[in-house]
């Protein structure tokens, strides 16, 4: 079982900054002028880890099967990501300009289709390994 959270940990780890890095609006952060978020990053996927980890703990006292596990962390990484994008973008491109909050979400909405769901594609692939191997 740890072996198992360890090897999910770093699976939600990689994907995460995929998808982050995926992305990342260009220009500059309003917040510190820096131009990558990798400076912050870690400390996102330290937040999925650790729901992850508390996540896989209760599915094992439930018993849960290992379809359902996937399909619920694949969905609630997807709604992390999405806040993530919108913050991003926010922080990126909607405080240089003149964004409302109708366009801000529908820009958000688009630009983050194609990188959440190639990457939960790539997690329930990973999942799906990490199923038949431990």
């Amino acid at each position: 079982m740890q072996k198992k959270i360890l090897y999910t940990s770093l699976l939600i780890i990689v994907v995460t900054y995929i998808e982050v890095l995926w992305y990342s609006p260009e220009g500059l952060s309003s917040v510190d002028l820096s131009r990558s978020p990798i400076d912050y990053l870690h400390w996102l996927c330290l937040f999925a880890v650790i729901v992850t980890g508390a996540l896989l703990y209760v599915f094992r006292n439930k018993k849960t099967r290992p379809v359902y596990q996937a399909v619920l962390i694949t969905l609630l990484m997807m709604a992390y990501w999405l806040m993530i994008n919108y913050g991003e973008f926010e922080e990126r491109v909607a405080n240089w300009s003149t964004f409302s909050d109708a366009e801000v979400l529908y820009c958000v909405s688009m630009e983050s289709v194609v990188p959440i769901g190639v990457c939960s594609v790539l997690l329930l692939m990973g999942f799906y390994g990490l199923r038949n191997k431990y």
